[in-house]
């Protein structure tokens, strides 16, 4: 058994998954975001976060699209996941989810998944990125693109993503801490004097 605090549990180096409880969701396909990115599919999911404060998570994207026409999920395959092995979806008659797979790709998400999501209990992955442009000692956070109703399936693929160079920003080996300046150079700047200067 790994070491845990609350619901956060690390199963691999600077990879962890946590479990929380979404508070709001809403419909943000064909919306521009804040990188200007305009996805085909896309929910915005609010929980709070491990800090305490609310917390946005955006998942889907863009479909994979030949001669003008949808030929699958594409980049909204995060979506397809959380939406296909849901209750919701699993329980519908097959009617209703070739309806349901019709308003998808009309770009919309139905109410009723939407709905359905709200107070549901979600997995997420966060996991090391690097270190804090304002701050080198401290590491930065990054939160994987797809979210799960089981962590193992979760863990399962990130690690399938990691094999193929996903998500890029991954750093296992970054160490937060004070910069050592015998090993890796003095972290000052000292201007130099006038004295210093050989004429």
């Amino acid at each position: 058994m790994a070491l845990s605090f609350g619901t956060n549990t690390s199963f691999m180096k600077n990879a962890f998954i946590d479990e929380f409880q979404i508070s709001e969701v809403k419909d943000v396909s064909g919306i521009t975001n804040k990188w200007g990115n305009t996805p085909d599919l896309a929910i915005e999911i609010e929980y709070t976060g491990n800090n305490g404060k609310p917390f946005n998570q955006t998942i889907g994207g863009n479909f994979k699209v030949e001669n003008d026409k949808i030929v699958g999920w594409g980049k909204a395959f995060p979506l397809q996941l959380l939406i296909e092995k849901s209750v919701m979806f699993r329980t519908l008659r097959q009617q209703d989810k070739e309806d349901f797979l019709t308003m998808l790709e009309l770009g919309k998400i139905p109410a009723m998944f939407l709905n359905f999501l709200k107070g549901k209990r979600l997995n997420k992955i966060s996991y090391v990125k690097g270190f804090k442009e304002d701050d080198p000692t401290k590491l930065a956070y990054s939160t994987f693109n797809q979210l799960g109703w089981s962590k193992e399936e979760l863990i399962s693929s990130f690690k399938r993503g990691l094999t193929k160079g996903f998500p890029k920003n991954y750093n296992p080996d970054a160490i937060a801490g004070p910069i050592n300046t015998e090993t890796e150079g003095d972290a000052t700047f000292n201007s130099p004097s006038v004295e210093d200067d050989v004429i």
